[in-house]
């Protein structure tokens, strides 16, 4: 495909109403669920009272609106491809009683700020989706000012993920799909070892660390709500998760929901999943 196309993919895929309306709906489990990955994060940007920070690929505003939380008189910038997605962000905002951002709908691969403008950039599982890698992270480093830092999350290795081992196995085993190619805007983009790490030293960024981290995700509900909750918001994977005759699919919806199970202790399913946390300074 060419990038154009995936442009379009990725368009569609994460402005789509229902998808947008998915995620407004789980907004408040999804920031209990996504906490750990969320502090790693931030860990890694190195957020401070007074900084001025972009988010990229807010959807519904989280951590955009923990990062405004933590910075005082600071101020953040929330951003997306989506313009519903930001006026959820901003309904978020306005519940949290955050005062201190600003929202802008923005690729990107073309920022509509001026060089120099940001302490911090971050994105938490927004950068596996930057059709153009390079022309994102350079445009990321443009923005951000001389000595500032850009951090990302991004899914780690399927098998090393139990998240994705059970809610996505069952369908996998069943359609074996061919691996997508490289430079395709998919979650696993960046899951192996050292290439998130790569296309920063390659853009230019400087003191470039990664590393692996697995991290529990809490979700505070059944493990039948987790699997509901992972097929309304995870877009690109809708094409497995639909690909099945209907008794196939529910059969590998049940093996998925048994596999949760085993980490529900009556409250929340407990599940860890791997994540590459990665930086790099202009």
């Amino acid at each position: 495909m060419t990038q154009d196309t995936y442009r379009r993919m990725v368009l569609d895929e994460w402005t789509d109403a229902g998808t947008v309306g998915a995620w407004r709906r789980w907004h408040p489990k999804i920031v209990v669920q996504q906490q750990l990955m969320k502090a790693a994060l931030l860990e890694h940007a190195g957020i401070r009272p007074g900084m001025r920070v972009l988010d990229l690929a807010s959807g519904t505003g989280d951590p955009a609106i923990a990062i405004a939380g933590e910075i005082g008189d600071g101020h953040v910038t929330a951003s997306d491809l989506s313009a519903d997605f930001l006026r959820v962000c901003e309904d978020n905002a306005r519940e949290a009683g955050r005062t201190n951002m600003t929202f802008k709908q923005a690729d990107a691969e073309s920022l509509p700020f001026a060089d120099d403008s940001f302490d911090r950039v971050t994105s938490r599982l927004g950068v596996m989706y930057f059709v153009d890698a390079q022309r994102a992270l350079k445009e990321i480093k443009r923005v951000l000012k001389p000595g500032g830092t850009a951090a990302f999350v991004a899914w780690g290795p399927a098998e090393a993920s139990p998240y994705f081992l059970c809610g996505i196995g069952p369908f996998m085993q069943r359609l074996s799909p061919p691996p997508p190619p490289a430079d395709a805007p998919t979650p696993l983009r960046f899951a192996a070892s050292g290439s998130l790490s790569r296309e920063l030293g390659d853009a230019g960024y400087h003191r470039v660390r990664e590393e692996q981290r697995s991290v529990n995700l809490p979700w505070p509900g059944s493990p039948e709500e987790l699997w509901q909750h992972l097929y309304d918001v995870a877009a690109p994977m809708r094409p497995l998760f639909d690909g099945l005759v209907p008794a196939e699919r529910a059969q590998a919806v049940s093996e998925a929901v048994a596999a949760y199970n085993a980490y529900y202790d009556g409250s929340s399913v407990n599940v860890p999943a791997a994540i590459v946390v990665a930086s790099g300074e202009k």
